[in-house]
């Protein structure tokens, strides 16, 4: 079963709950995906170094990572760099009327600027990283 990884903002996870729910749904259900989400799958209470290594350790079972960035996350873009040094696939998410992260830009496979929920599932519909 292949593996998706997507990084939320930690800070800010309460507004992605109902798009990670959605998201992960879909990608379950029609793909057959396992997800991970670090910021809401991820129970224990122990040191940033341990979480870190958790995180990392999810990255390297992943086939893909997903990053999204509507809100500037100093975790996400560790997440994203250390996935890019294991040459993991790279999609990011960010929501219209954002600011779009010239950096990370340039270090992703494929960008989705979405309006909403639905918008967001119908474009990684069409990810040719997804039928592999």
């Amino acid at each position: 079963m292949k593996k998706v990884f997507i990084s939320y903002s930690f800070t800010k996870r309460k507004d992605f709950e109902e798009l990670h729910n959605r998201l992960k749904s879909f990608l379950e259900e029609k793909y057959n995906f396992e997800i991970y989400a670090f910021v809401f799958d991820y129970k224990d209470n122990v040191n940033d170094k341990k979480l870190m290594e958790e995180a990392f350790r999810n990255i390297d079972e992943s086939d893909l990572v997903m990053v999204e960035l509507s809100n500037m996350s100093v975790g996400v873009g560790i997440e994203a760099g250390y996935a890019k040094a294991k040459g993991k696939p790279i999609v990011y998410l960010h929501k219209k009327g954002t600011r779009l992260k010239e950096a990370m830009n340039g270090i992703v496979d494929k960008v989705f600027t979405y309006e909403n929920t639905e918008d967001l599932i119908k474009q990684i519909s069409t990810l040719k990283l997804l039928q592999g």
